[in-house]
């Protein structure tokens, strides 16, 4: 198991700028006025589901079962924005107690409103594309994919490594294109 950055992963996996600009979005809405952190809360969620990209730096069979995977199930989806509110509550008690003693404190139902808006972009923008998410994960191991978006690599384009997508239903049929494709 090598602990090396898997470039065969890489060219699978998302940056965040699009998740984050969709929260950029939302957060210039009126859902920026519901609570202090609003902005903060939706960037940090839109991106939660994307904690699985440390696996990225595991080996390459480990990495490709774990991605888009748990993280982006409904499992996840349920409990990540719980966390995220917790999180944000306790950095507004520590930035009102420290920083800004006479800030207004942020409200908990907005802020778990916010927590489950953006958490549940990252999965709906994900399932756009051509890789696909297994949403039932860890109940079920499925694929669901809107083929609406491919997704480009810059750095795969620039390699030759970027090729066409190809639907696969496990982790050893999207290993064997992997392969193929480097």
């Amino acid at each position: 198991m090598g602990l090396g950055f898997s470039h065969h992963a890489r060219l699978f996996s998302m940056d965040p700028i699009a998740h984050t600009l969709v929260a950029a979005s939302l957060a210039e809405t009126r859902l920026k006025r519901l609570t202090p952190l609003a902005a903060v809360t939706l960037i940090l969620g839109a991106n939660a589901p994307d904690i699985d990209a440390v696996a990225l730096f595991l080996d390459r069979d480990t990495s490709l079962h774990l991605r888009r995977g748990w993280t982006h199930g409904i499992l996840a989806v349920t409990v990540l924005p719980l966390l995220l509110t917790s999180l944000m509550v306790g950095l507004d008690r520590a930035r009102r107690l420290f920083f800004r003693r006479h800030a207004p404190p942020t409200t908990v139902r907005a802020l778990l409103l916010l927590s489950y808006v953006s958490v549940l972009s990252h999965p709906a923008l994900d399932w756009l594309n051509t890789y696909g998410i297994r949403l039932l994960m860890p109940f079920d191991d499925r694929w669901f994919y809107g083929d609406a978006l491919f997704i480009v690599d810059p750095l795969g384009l620039a390699s030759g490594r970027q090729r066409g997508s190809t639907r696969t239903h496990s982790v050893k049929s999207k290993r064997h294109t992997l392969d193929s494709c480097g």
